[in-house]
């Protein structure tokens, strides 16, 4: 048996994968099944590390239903953070314009290009951890991403047809904003020449 002596007052947070200690928690008792595993702070979570608990829902379908709904399509913290990330390197754009087809996140008509900035599940970024499809529904959901991928590449074409030079930031991407901004300046001058 492992012990998990030393795991006790620490907390793991799965969507950053980093973790702190926590004061007086010293001797806790075990709140959750990952708490006494060998395997505490990864199993569960589909990592491939330890017994898979699967994806069981917490909530009721009605309330999962109205947390999705709320995901927002525009102001994203991706997209917020691209924004930042242009504006502090000198460029000026228009946001969502509607006239566009896919209305595109970034535009910057004066280069005639727009930017996409995509979340990798909601759009199916191919190879991505994110995209992974929930364990529930699963069809409803292949069908959902599939078609979102089948508009995005109908509007990018769209674009093209149309004199714009669109260019995708997936919301992994910007794991790494040094080499996210690198590529998408790139792409500015391009399209600028």
């Amino acid at each position: 048996m492992i012990s998990t002596a030393g795991f006790s007052g620490y907390n793991f947070d799965p969507c950053t994968r980093s973790g702190h200690q926590t004061s007086g928690s010293q001797g806790r008792r075990p709140r959750y099944a990952t708490d006494i595993s060998p395997w505490p702070l990864y199993a569960g979570r589909g990592t491939g590390i330890g017994p898979d608990l699967g994806m069981v829902d917490h909530v009721t379908p009605s309330k999962r239903s109205e947390i999705m709904r709320a995901v927002r399509s525009r102001d994203t913290g991706p997209e917020l953070s691209l924004r930042t990330m242009l504006h502090r390197a000198g460029y000026r754009y228009r946001l969502h314009v509607k006239e566009l087809p896919g209305t595109p996140d970034i535009v910057l008509p004066r280069l005639r290009a727009v930017i996409f900035v995509h979340g990798c599940y909601w759009h199916g970024h191919a190879g991505c951890s994110k995209a992974a499809l929930p364990k529930s529904r699963v069809e409803f959901w292949r069908a959902k991403v599939m078609a979102n991928r089948s508009r995005d590449r109908a509007r990018i074409s769209e674009l093209k047809q149309a004199g714009w030079a669109p260019i995708v930031v997936w919301q992994c991407e910007l794991r790494d904003p040094a080499r996210v901004l690198r590529r998408v300046t790139d792409f500015l001058q391009q399209a600028e020449a």
